[in-house]
């Protein structure tokens, strides 16, 4: 259960827009009275009233048309209270639990008055209480609290660890459980039902002592707090008529949960764990779970009232952040209600440095620190850049409650590199150096300015919106020399990226590359990564689903190595998960040959200019290397070599291998040189007919034919008589073919292997 917490400035307007608007109630006994105006501005959206009750208030008309009324009544005496408004106008009422500069909303209705009038009941102790009204109009209108009698009260007694269940049948009966604790006890009292139920327990004197200070669960109400020994009174109310209900009543075991220190405890499918936590200011805070167990863990301020709860979908207890110092309970529970065993949990207090929002800063962590935490307060709203420049680090950017903000992470090979549209308030950075070392890294956060116009430039993101369902953006994309550009969104928006040629207009030509749901951290984002040469584009993104907002645009320009003919290269694999992307130019139609070298498993993967995977190959070559040969055609292609297990050094071939020119009747005879030991054949056909091409010999071949583009037209091995060698007949038209001859993969090669292989036409 959570409450509806609002910062002081912004809690009229957030009331307006969500027509969410509170009340608290409070009641004396007596004759009504009627009171004088005493009005105090708060601010444009809201208006302050303070009064006694019962009684009624007169409210005059407003110049504006919606505007938020805040009543603070005092109240003599505890009971049952009515506040309810009368006149013209459309009103939502609301109850309100006031402490310090926090809010929380308690009940809200629109109805229950007369015509469109407002109208809440609600138990109230003595004291001051606030209501809100919100009002659709200009006219006047009264507001009016009654102290209301009991109809009926049913008392009933309780035993601890027991449950008890009832209907209530009508909105001003209550239910009365007494119950006797022999000894001081944590207890938790939870009611659930399918009325909106209000909870108060009282000591046996009839003393108040507590009802829920935040808004329950609609059918819920849950009170926990330490008892002395004695006689208590709990009551149970529903503002529904024919609530039915079931009660429990639970003495609890509370254990201190200390910093640095870890807890263990045991969990079934009937029991919770609770600790209590109290939370120093000035630090930051980190609650976790360790062991297999899954669990679920909530933050509670007080009893039933959470005040965090992991965020991530890992059955696992994860909160951190800095709440507010103070007495906290950490409530414990198995996930899974038929799982049970042991768990440990564990609480860390972080110190942290401060950190302004234009700043450069050296930084030499000790050799001993895996993490530097650093507290930045923002004053002003704005656009700001992050950086750890000089050194490999992991970073992450959160706002108190442990959350990360809007934010573009353009971080690479380990160098952190944030944009984030941050409002005021406070925010925590946390670096991961990755090296354990005691090397100094450069922290550096600014106010970020992005570029004007729509010239889209290298690593310089476009923040744009808010923008609705259906939004249009076209940027320009200049490209001086060939290269690898990468154009993608971030963000929360459903976005669809296409690329065009700038020579013409966009509406007349069918898109470069479209991309849909391809984003590189959500899916729905968009992402083209392409070849492009020199020229210039034009990148547009549409906003489509159904909610509106900002979304970052993002140009990233590669540098990818380039992979010459006939010269091979070194390179280490330190990170299995990033594989290594070369270019290749081959400027006329070839026979491309690519393999590894080295004591690493490698795949091999072609791609050409549209991202289609040209060739691929995983252990052909020596040991567990990568090797393949391919026809293709003149143009640029994208070579991505992938360690499958082991990270370590390897070498890097590419090379044109020859392609003999075979003619009709001829017959030549070849071998089968390492490393490739695959030949081909070019057959330059004048005129179209039926060829049949074969090998000769006693070696075990496999035969491919290749028109010019590349594409594979025939395979075969064995040839009709099931001998070793390889035979294709086809009818092909005037063109150039190519044939491949390769040994089967079941053959050892051993020495040249000879062969002999013959092209003729019937």
């Amino acid at each position: 259960m959570h409450s509806q917490t609002l910062r002081p400035y912004n809690s009229a307007l957030l009331l307006l827009g969500l027509l969410v608007y509170s009340l608290l109630l409070g009641a004396c006994e007596g004759a009504h009275t009627r009171h004088s105006l005493r009005a105090l501005p708060l601010q444009p959206e809201e208006k302050l009233y303070k009064f006694s009750g019962p009684g009624s208030f007169d409210v005059p008309s407003s110049p504006k048309n919606m505007v938020v009324h805040r009543f603070d009544v005092s109240i003599g005496q505890a009971g049952l209270y009515s506040f309810e408004t009368f006149g013209k106008l459309d009103t939502l009422c609301a109850l309100v639990y006031r402490e310090k500069q926090e809010e929380r909303y308690l009940l809200v209705k629109d109805i229950g008055g007369k015509d469109e009038n407002c109208k809440l009941i609600w138990f109230l102790p003595a004291g001051t209480h606030s209501f809100k009204v919100r009002t659709d109009g200009d006219a006047s209108f009264r507001v009016k609290v009654e102290r209301l009698s009991w109809d009926k009260e049913v008392g009933l007694t309780l035993h601890s660890g027991g449950s008890s269940a009832g209907l209530i049948e009508g909105i001003r009966d209550r239910h009365r459980f007494r119950f006797h604790l022999s000894a001081p006890r944590m207890v938790q009292l939870q009611a659930t039902g399918n009325g909106n139920l209000q909870c108060v327990l009282q000591h046996g004197s009839g003393k108040w002592l507590q009802t829920h200070h935040f808004r329950q669960s609609y059918g819920s109400c849950i009170i926990g707090r330490q008892l002395d020994p004695g006689e208590y009174i709990f009551d149970i109310r529903s503002d529904q008529p024919k609530s039915q209900y079931k009660l429990s009543f639970q003495q609890i075991r509370l254990r201190p949960l200390q910093a640095n220190h870890i807890q263990e405890g045991y969990l079934n499918e009937e029991t919770f764990d609770l600790y209590e936590v109290n939370l120093p200011k000035d630090r930051y805070h980190r609650i976790q779970s360790h062991g297999s167990l899954p669990i679920h863990c909530n933050l509670e301020d007080e009893l039933g009232h959470s005040v965090a709860s992991p965020k991530s979908a890992d059955k696992t207890c994860l909160l951190e952040g800095q709440f507010p110092a103070g007495r906290y309970f950490l409530r414990v529970h198995a996930d899974v209600p038929t799982r049970q065993g042991r768990y440990q949990v564990s609480l860390e207090e972080l110190p942290f440095a401060q950190l302004s929002t234009n700043t450069t800063r050296v930084v030499r962590p000790l050799f001993h620190e895996a993490l530097q935490i650093y507290q930045l307060q923002v004053k002003q709203a704005n656009l700001y850049r992050i950086q750890v420049n000089k050194r490999g680090a992991n970073c992450l950017l959160t706002n108190k409650e442990g959350q990360p903000p809007p934010l573009m992470n353009l971080s690479e090979a380990g160098r952190c590199n944030f944009f984030a549209d941050l409002d005021t308030g406070t925010y925590f950075f946390k670096v991961y150096p990755l090296e354990r070392d005691e090397r100094p890294y450069e922290l550096k956060i600014s106010p970020y300015a992005p570029p004007q116009g729509d010239v889209l430039q290298d690593r310089s993101p476009r923040l744009v919106g808010p923008v609705e369902k259906g939004y249009k953006r076209v940027f320009t994309i200049d490209v001086s020399a060939p290269q690898t550009v990468v154009l993608e969104t971030h963000g929360q928006l459903d976005t669809v990226c296409e690329l065009f040629l700038a020579s013409m207009p966009i509406d007349g030509q069918t898109a470069i590359e479209k991309n849909d749901d391809g984003g590189s951290v959500l899916k729905f984002n968009c992402q083209i990564s392409r070849f492009l040469m020199p020229g210039q584009y034009k990148f547009r993104v549409r906003v489509q689903g159904h909610k509106g907002g900002r979304f970052w645009v993002q140009r990233r320009d590669i540098e990818v190595p380039r992979l010459e003919i006939g010269k091979p290269l070194s390179a280490i694999f330190k990170d299995k998960r990033r594989p290594h992307r070369y270019l290749i130019s081959v400027k006329t139609t070839s026979v491309l040959a690519l393999r590894t070298e080295g004591n690493i498993d490698t795949q091999c993967d072609l791609l050409n200019n549209d991202n289609e995977t040209v060739a691929k190959d995983d252990d052909s070559g020596a040991g567990d290397n990568c090797m393949f040969s391919k026809v293709i055609q003149p143009g640029y292609y994208s070579l991505q070599v992938t360690a499958r297990r082991d990270v370590g050094p390897y070498r890097l071939f590419a090379d044109i291998l020859p392609a003999t020119s075979l003619a009709i009747g001829q017959i030549l005879d070849g071998n089968f040189p390492p490393p490739y030991r695959t030949n081909y054949y070019a057959l330059k056909l004048a005129k179209g007919g039926q060829f049949t091409m074969r090998t000769y010999g006693s070696q075990d071949t496999l035969c491919d034919l290749y028109n010019s583009q590349g594409k594979r037209l025939a395979r075969n091995d064995d040839r009709p008589q099931n001998d070793k060698n390889c035979q294709i007949t086809e009818v092909l038209s005037s063109d150039t073919y190519y044939l491949q001859i390769r040994l089967h993969t079941n053959v050892k090669p051993d020495g040249s292997m000879p062969f002999r292989v013959g092209l003729a036409s019937p």
